[in-house]
């Protein structure tokens, strides 16, 4: 399982509009069947901080994710809604068995 957790720091006069196209782009990923858990979640402490929280079952559904006509649509516009270019963060799940590990 492929785990990605995604920050973006909105700017502020952008944050409803960035609301619109990402809870767009959730409600649609959360359809797709190589998706687990898609979360979209804002900061409590930070009214222009936002996370997607993503779970793919392999990274091959995150390739497909990629290619859907609301990731693009989503892609397209989300840029000029923040700050600075968002942070990716890849991660894997650790177990007690590292042989059987996720990455």
């Amino acid at each position: 399982m492929l785990i990605v957790k995604v920050t973006f720091k909105v700017k502020p006069e952008a944050i409803a509009r960035f609301i619109e196209i990402t809870d767009e782009n959730v409600r649609n990923s959360k359809q797709e069947s190589g998706i687990p858990l898609f979360e979209f979640l804002k900061d409590m402490d930070k009214k222009n901080v936002f996370y997607l929280l993503e779970a793919y079952n392999t990274p091959e559904a995150q390739v497909v994710h990629r290619e859907t006509l609301h990731y693009i649509r989503w892609k397209s516009q989300v840029s000029d809604l923040l700050e600075y270019p968002y942070e990716i963060c890849r991660m894997c799940r650790v177990l007690s068995d590292v042989a059987n590990a996720d990455c």
